[in-house]
């Protein structure tokens, strides 16, 4: 099966970086007939960024020719850029990149290998972090992200194992999406952390997410002007996000459970027993479910306590523990996650989340002083 990709670019004041994200793209898929064409999204750059970026566009396509430069007409964020650039998208398949990001060489053959033989819905690989020198380090943490793979280079995530790769996020370069599988879920609009939001919602439809250990995305960790700015709203999101993932999350599960339970109704006593195998099937799949998204958003919440000041920490503890007690069953990380990190850090996590739940400010105190 010969299959092809699309790139979605995003921009924002920083098209002095746009040549180089873009030769990275272009030159790791010379030759192999795979790159279809790239979408450069200029999120409403100042008059000097936006004729930057529209020379350096003209001039890569002595490259590749099937490049295509869109402004927005107010700066929207990443969500909305890269939703619209999806709309000139008509590949099997599309990846993201931020203009002060790339691609290493060669990672046109490893996706289109790992894309031409499993047919994900998605497929994700390891990122590196890199500074201006050049200089990396591994994006995920090591121990997590070996622990999920094993030995294996490649590895095959179905059933409720489809769900252990959330505990790895956010990232979104890494990731190459089924075009029609995409399009059906979109970035969320006005959110922080929109990849790990749109990638728990889709996970929860798809039957199999593949995975590589193999670094396909350099992630740039040097700190430039029109990158995010870490506020206290930053944890506001993350809570934000969690709330509305539990929901989607309640409602997806309590379905399934009364779609089983109309079955039933409706069949014998082998049956009965069929149905029965079932339910037990999606209590286990819904308690790994919750558990990841816990484990996700424990790592995130201690990130961003550890990086943030809060400011009000009554309200921020309230606010997290009413979140939290929606965590179905609230499955101990340690017991539910298995091997997928090492118990102590998983029973950090469990501590964690009990103190918001619990309301222990004290806790706070303590152990992020």
């Amino acid at each position: 099966m010969t299959i092809s990709i699309d790139a979605v670019l995003t921009t924002h004041n920083d098209a002095q970086f746009l040549r180089e994200a873009l030769l990275s793209i272009i030159d790791g898929t010379q030759g192999l007939d795979f790159l279809q064409r790239i979408v450069v999204v200029d999120d409403a750059s100042n008059s000097t960024q936006a004729a930057l970026a529209e020379a350096i566009v003209k001039e890569m396509k002595s490259r590749h020719d099937n490049i295509i430069l869109i402004r927005n007409t107010a700066n929207c964020g990443l969500s909305h850029s890269r939703n619209r650039g999806l709309r000139f998208c008509n590949a099997d398949y599309v990846t993201f990149l931020d203009a002060d990001d790339m691609k290493p060489a060669g990672w046109g053959a490893t996706v289109k290998a790992l894309l031409e033989e499993h047919d994900p819905a998605y497929l994700f690989t390891a990122s590196a972090l890199i500074d201006d020198r050049y200089t990396y380090s591994p994006f995920y943490d090591e121990d997590y992200f070996s622990r999920l793979f094993g030995i294996e280079e490649t590895k095959t995530f179905t059933g409720q194992t489809r769900f252990l790769p959330l505990v790895l996020e956010p990232q979104i370069g890494n990731k190459y999406f089924k075009l029609e599988t995409i399009n059906k879920y979109l970035f969320p609009i006005g959110r922080k952390y929109e990849d790990l939001y749109m990638i728990a919602r889709m996970t929860l439809d798809i039957d199999k997410v593949v995975g590589s250990n193999i670094v396909t995305h350099f992630y740039n960790t040097t700190e430039r002007s029109t990158r995010i700015t870490m506020t206290p709203k930053l944890k506001g999101d993350i809570i934000g996000n969690l709330s509305g993932l539990l929901s989607i999350y309640n409602y997806h599960f309590e379905k399934q459970s009364d779609e089983l339970l109309e079955k039933r109704t409706q069949c014998g006593v082998r049956a009965n027993r069929e149905h029965e195998h079932q339910a037990r099937l999606l209590e286990v799949e819904r308690k790994v479910a919750f558990a990841v998204l816990k484990c996700a958003f424990g790592r995130m919440l201690e990130w961003s306590i550890n990086t943030v000041a809060i400011s009000d920490v009554d309200e921020f503890v309230d606010r997290v523990g009413r979140v939290m007690r929606q965590i179905a069953c609230n499955p101990p990380l340690a017991d539910t996650l298995g091997d997928i990190a090492r118990r102590g850090t998983l029973d950090r996590f469990d501590t964690l989340v009990n103190a918001l739940i619990e309301g222990n400010r004290s806790h706070f105190g303590e152990t992020y002083a």
